[in-house]
């Protein structure tokens, strides 16, 4: 836990240094940070994710006993089905998507209009990704769903008998897959709005993590619920958090919150 605590001061150190030195992004930019609105979104992430790491690693394991009492009849019809899948080649495969999902970035490299801004979007990525990691750590533990796999009698005993194999809701590798793609996606599209590129670009943000989210329940490591849950979340953090740090003048969407008979009214304008 030591490590970790480390680990979260010299990050949270780095990016605060980031939001001084840098302040708000440059004219052309479609994104501005606000310092103190940074310090308190990015601190928050990293506490949660910091909570759901450590919170994970006191989850009890399943014994052998409890395993071989367990009946796939007491998972919901919906997710049943997954309890019949177990193939680690498309566990695998499942880990190449999630990687892929990463690589969409290397085009932005060659990008002068997102090089000038490389600092401020590595802020709102950090703060897209310990939003979306914590919460799905720490979902993970609050819930202990044992995994498709361990109702299957061809997994071993070990791997069930595993921390990890009661970490099933909700899929981290969609999550994580689908804030990735969302994010490129959403990126791309603020700076450059009138691409003809921009179908293809969130077609790829769409297909990557639903194939990511499909290999995982093929492979047996998650429910349908599991990874439809997680694109969800991933894909809410990647598209929303770059756009709350839009310029206000450049937004496409504008939320009004107001009271209520019922409580708090949400309403979304297009511009």
């Amino acid at each position: 836990m030591n490590k970790l605590h480390s680990t979260k001061r010299g990050l949270l150190n780095f990016i605060l240094g980031c939001l001084f030195f840098c302040g708000n992004a440059s004219a052309q930019s479609p994104y501005s940070l606000n310092t103190k609105k940074e310090i308190y979104w990015l601190s928050s992430g990293i506490s949660v994710l910091g909570l759901g790491y450590g919170l994970g690693t006191t989850t009890k394991s399943l014994k052998a006993d409890e395993i071989l009492n367990l009946k796939p009849t007491n998972i919901n019809s919906f997710d049943r089905f997954a309890t019949e899948n177990y193939d680690i080649e498309i566990q695998k495969l499942s880990d190449g998507f999630l990687y892929s999902s990463f690589a969409g970035a290397i085009p932005f490299l060659f990008d002068k209009k997102v090089r000038k801004d490389i600092v401020v979007l590595g802020v709102i990525y950090t703060e897209a990704a310990t939003i979306t990691a914590g919460t799905t750590l720490l979902t993970k533990f609050l819930t202990d769903r044992n995994r498709p796999f361990v109702y299957n009698p061809n997994a071993g005993l070990d791997e069930k008998m595993r921390r990890q194999a009661r970490h099933s809701f909700f899929s981290g590798h969609t999550s994580i897959a689908a804030m990735n793609t969302f994010f490129i996606a959403k990126v791309f599209s603020d700076y450059h709005p009138d691409s003809k590129y921009k179908p293809l670009v969130w077609a790829g943000a769409v297909l990557i993590p639903a194939a990511t989210g499909y290999a995982r329940v093929e492979g047996g490591k998650h429910f349908p619920t599991d990874v439809l849950a997680g694109y969800a979340v991933g894909a809410l953090a990647g598209y929303f958090v770059p756009h709350f740090h839009k310029k206000k003048n450049q937004k496409d969407l504008v939320f009004h919150i107001y009271p209520s008979p019922f409580g708090l009214s949400i309403e979304v304008d297009l511009n």
